[in-house]
């Protein structure tokens, strides 16, 4: 602990940016001693601690090689909207722990978590058979738009069914190489995808072995710093090849689906990934860094708003609420949301739309700041939080057991980890999650719970 306090003071003393760095680490604080348990899935502190590395990681970047931080924005505003963000990040965290402050977890319950017996290799037919409905799934969803909210809820859910085969493997220490070939088939299939999930995969895992403090021996300690060392490095990689690679998987079309085949996709990606030298280390670096920081547009919005365009009054607020209420199965007519639109609208910079193959985001808190102002803001915001805590509650709650409860909420890090995606989407994607897991919950979670815990 002392060591982490002068690490602490040192980058706040030796900061070129002193204030926002102290933020920076007493937000992280902040969100750590509220979220982080003991024997719990942390999932909303990794989802929490994710958004937080979005707004502060050019912070860290600009002191380590040396750049003032203002350089690395073209908008004068990036301060202040740091500051604003930090700010909007604690109401988010502050909106969940509120949603959850009555929550406790039955001590009882969590012992017969970690002590009931279950069928290692029924969860894993389980688990092959969601794998193999989530192949198919990601074929018709191009093509059933009317469904595709749906389609993305039941996606996710196949995260909380990688959850509940890693926990039942690592806690009864038996069949990690069966598992951990399981994992590696996953990361490599999961780059035949216009935006490639490794990372989803990655992060789920981590989030498990949050909940075996002290299990680790020496050698499987240092295995999980070389495959953290391989995920950063995968990272890089990714950021520098994704360009190109999109363009082959969609053969140069405008849009996001993808018309080579899976063989001819991987050798590509091998190809592009083995052919790197041209580019220049640091440069892949900072394009990782870039596109994990999601400021800019916000800050190119608070330069045109409001001096150059006025606070829109909820206007944003109220068409994500509309778009949300009214399902496109239901209303097939209804308007696409092209999120680049309100980039060009309100930010200073100009990006592709939708019909050119690819969005962009202001983020919900860049929306709610145009609404709202930079005081007001802040209460659609501490709502969010406290929407993404209620629903978290109510999985854990209304699942038969704890095992159901940890692994139904074990991808809610991917809804929670929102800064820099639009308003509509955050709502809609965690509402249908939880139509998707009531649909489950009623219908398949008793059979399954039956059937894995036959020995």
């Amino acid at each position: 602990m002392i060591l982490i306090i002068v690490i602490c003071f040192a980058l706040i003393v030796l900061s070129e940016q002193p204030a926002l760095m102290f933020i920076s680490i007493t937000s992280l604080y902040f969100t750590y001693s509220l979220f982080w348990k003991r024997y719990e899935p942390n999932v909303i502190f990794f989802g929490l601690f994710l958004t937080w590395l979005t707004i502060t990681i050019k912070i860290f970047y600009s002191d380590i090689f040396g750049y003032k931080y203002i350089e690395l924005s073209s908008s004068p505003n990036i301060i202040y909207t740091t500051y604003l963000s930090l700010i909007g990040y604690c109401f988010f965290a502050f909106g969940l722990w509120f949603a959850l402050k009555k929550f406790t977890l039955s001590n009882k319950k969590l012992q017969s978590l970690f002590t009931d017996q279950v069928n290692f290799r029924r969860i894993l037919i389980v688990y092959l058979v969601v794998a193999v409905l989530n192949a198919l799934l990601k074929g018709f969803i191009f093509y059933l738009p009317g469904f595709s909210q749906l389609f993305v809820g039941l996606l996710q859910m196949k995260l909380g069914f990688l959850f509940l085969l890693l926990f039942y493997s690592f806690k009864q220490r038996k069949n990690l190489l069966i598992v951990f070939c399981i994992i590696l088939i996953e990361i490599i299939f999961s780059f035949f995808s216009y935006f490639s999930n490794f990372k989803d995969i990655i992060i789920t895992a981590i989030v498990i072995i949050s909940l075996f403090p002290n299990r680790l021996s020496i050698r499987e300690s240092i295995i999980s710093v070389i495959l953290g060392l391989s995920f950063l490095y995968s990272i890089f990689i990714w950021q520098s090849v994704k360009g190109e690679y999109r363009q082959y998987l969609n053969a140069g079309q405008y849009s996001q689906q993808i018309v080579v085949s899976q063989e001819d996709a991987l050798i590509k990606l091998q190809e592009l990934s083995t052919g790197k030298s041209k580019y220049n280390k640091n440069d892949i670096f900072y394009e990782t860094v870039d596109r994990i920081s999601s400021l800019e547009f916000f800050s190119q919005s608070i330069d045109n708003v409001p001096s150059k365009i006025s606070y829109e009054n909820g206007s944003i607020l109220k068409s994500n609420i509309l778009h949300i209420v009214q399902p496109r199965i239901f209303f097939p007519n209804k308007t696409e949301i092209d999120d680049s639109k309100l980039v060009n609208k309100y930010a200073t910079r100009k990006v592709s739309t939708a019909k050119q193959g690819t969005t962009f985001s202001l983020g919900f808190m860049a929306e709610s700041y145009i609404d709202f102002g930079p005081i007001l803001m802040f209460v659609p915001i501490f709502f969010t939080g406290w929407l993404m805590g209620f629903i978290y509650k109510q999985i854990i709650e209304q699942s038969i057991n704890y095992m159901w409860g940890f692994t139904l909420v074990s991808s809610l890090w991917i809804n929670i980890n929102c800064n820099g995606i639009a308003g509509s989407k955050i709502l809609g994607w965690v509402l249908m999650y939880y139509i998707v897991f009531l649909i489950f919950r009623y219908t398949l979670m008793k059979l399954l719970d039956r059937y894995i815990r036959e020995i």
